[in-house]
């Protein structure tokens, strides 16, 4: 329907806010849910709109995460551990648009030379009407589960500025309904997943006998990942048909990946615990990069083990008080600073000279990287699952707290030895590790 409507903005902005308070409001009886998602966003909107320079943005993420630390201590106290739909989801993704779109709007007071590229991409020049920002707060295909969206893709999105030639200025609307299907169908599939097979897979295996552990931890990660692919993919799927998913023209074709939640493939076949949170809750990851890890970095500054530190405890924080929470995204963050190192460390190693070219033992490289990368992550996400700290340690304790160990001697490990790369072209000399001087 939302392809059908007239050219013209303001229309636009009507529908997606009468058409989801609808769907919240009427159909899943959200009644005092509204209320705290019209509180939640007319206030960063004033912020912006009257505070200036940086302060406003820090103001609207103090206030933000604290509205919604009240909903997420409210829904623990009176529905702990429990599945009931509320405004909880819906707040937590508008979390993320008033946060990014207060931190736009103060870079469109800084100078184009101060702004990265992404920055560039997302800067909100001219403030919006309160109309037109609640359009964007409400707008249905992103208002449940995401995927979170960027104030300038919705702008653009809505004025069809997206689908104008850039030869000729002519709108040419591709049809994103081919693209949504395949969403629903994959979405549809994974959900089928989530009913039929994830039951025969319950946490418990995790705790069988120790040849299966490990194998056990892995499968009933995927099991759960199946209810997030899921939601997920049928948002996205919408977003695809209304249009919002148009990203440009690749070699002739239509790109759909403006707005998304997952990368299935990217996710299961990761290497890296970088490659697999890049392809993880997209949307999230990314405000997580542009709005903390690179915002809290000094200028001229690369980000370090803290900036890491603090971006996973935001996420923790993010998603709740649940002990679990903290348990799983602090331990993510001592794994992925200890991949990180081990990368620089091994991988030229698996390289020619050049350090592009794979070497013939790479591929054992790569599957090890498959193997400890998978593996890593599920068994800590067995507490984000879980949700309790004594359970959290029944499952980790089962299982020797074996990665955790291995992050803890790998930490040692880096912390007292350094490598040089033999620069190009000497390609005989080995790597060789020195001591780190004290």
């Amino acid at each position: 329907m939302f392809r059908k409507l007239p050219n013209n903005p303001t229309i636009k902005h009507i529908y997606s806010i009468l058409s989801t308070l609808f769907l919240f409001v009427v159909i899943s009886n959200q009644h005092y849910g509204v209320l705290h998602i019209l509180l939640g966003s007319l206030v960063p909107y004033f912020i912006t709109l009257f505070v200036k320079g940086s302060l406003a943005p820090k103001l609207v993420f103090v206030f933000a995460m604290a509205h919604m630390s009240y909903t997420h201590i409210y829904r623990q106290i009176y529905d702990y551990g429990g599945f009931t739909m509320d405004h909880s989801g819906p707040q937590m993704i508008m979390t993320i648009k008033i946060t990014s779109f207060a931190w736009c709007v103060y870079d469109g007071s800084r100078s184009e030379k101060q702004l990265s590229t992404y920055q560039k991409s997302k800067v909100i020049r001219q403030f919006p009407s309160l109309l037109e920002y609640l359009g964007y707060i409400f707008f249905f295909g992103s208002f449940m589960v995401g995927p979170p969206i960027e104030f300038a893709d919705y702008q653009q999105f809505t004025s069809l500025e997206v689908f104008k030639d850039e030869k000729t200025g002519k709108l040419v609307i591709p049809n994103g309904l081919p693209s949504g299907l395949r969403c629903l169908v994959s979405g549809i599939t994974c959900l089928l997943c989530t009913v039929f097979v994830s039951p025969n897979y319950p946490i418990e295996f995790c705790l069988s006998s120790i040849f299966y552990r490990f194998f056990y931890i892995n499968v009933v990660a995927l099991m759960n990942r199946f209810k997030y692919y899921s939601v997920w993919l049928m948002a996205e799927g919408a977003c695809d048909i209304s249009g919002l998913g148009f990203n440009g023209y690749a070699n002739g074709e239509a790109q759909w990946n403006r707005v998304s939640n997952v990368n299935i493939v990217g996710y299961e076949t990761a290497q890296s615990p970088k490659m697999l949170v890049e392809s993880w809750n997209t949307g999230v990851n990314k405000w997580l990069k542009n709005y903390v890890y690179l915002r809290v970095t000094p200028p001229n500054t690369k980000p370090t083990f803290v900036t890491t530190f603090l971006t996973f405890g935001v996420s923790a924080f993010w998603h709740g008080f649940y002990p679990g929470y903290y348990l799983m995204f602090l331990s993510a963050a001592f794994l992925t600073n200890v991949a990180n190192s081990a990368r620089k460390v091994f991988r030229p190693r698996f390289l020619e000279s050049d350090l592009k070219t794979p070497t013939r033992g790479k591929i054992f490289y790569d599957a090890l990287g498959w193997f400890a990368t998978q593996t890593g992550v599920n068994y800590m996400t067995m507490s984000f699952l879980i949700l309790s700290f004594k359970e959290s340690h029944i499952i980790w304790s089962a299982n020797y707290y074996i990665v955790h160990a291995a992050v803890l001697v790998m930490m040692t490990y880096f912390s007292f030895v350094r490598v040089k790369v033999a620069p190009h072209p000497a390609s005989t000399k080995p790597m060789h590790f020195t001591k780190k001087a004290n």
